[in-house]
């Protein structure tokens, strides 16, 4: 799997995301087999998953992971570091977050959320 963090051009097919650099790059984190199942069926493109890890919002889970999360402080890190046209496609998956476990810092799942997670 090879991950971007740019959005697809205008036009382009949703797998061809091609980094800036023009070449593609390895991802700096792991998969699992789960977690990569759960991206393809859910439609959670990869380009946007670089950006989940890399300025998400972290919070503990309490069972050995850590929840990434797009919070207000992490909307503004993303807008910071991409330009105008990238950070409206990023918009689209504000509502991702991936579990990622804390031994190896590997992705273990990915999802849409579809409710707010209450903290206690």
């Amino acid at each position: 799997m090879t991950i971007s963090t740019q959005p697809p051009a205008p036009g382009a097919t949703a797998g061809s995301a091609m980094p800036a650099s023009g070449g593609t790059r390895r991802p700096n984190f792991p998969l699992t087999r789960h977690a990569t199942r759960r991206v393809q069926q859910r439609g959670i493109p990869p380009w946007f998953l670089q950006l989940l890890l890399a300025y998400g919002h972290s919070r503990h889970d309490g069972h050995g992971a850590v929840i990434k999360t797009v919070d207000r402080a992490a909307r503004g890190r993303m807008q910071a570091a991409l330009s105008r046209v990238a950070f409206v496609a990023a918009e689209a998956y504000f509502d991702v977050y991936a579990v990622v476990a804390l031994d190896d810092d590997a992705v273990v799942t990915v999802a849409h959320r579809t409710r707010r997670r209450r903290l206690h």
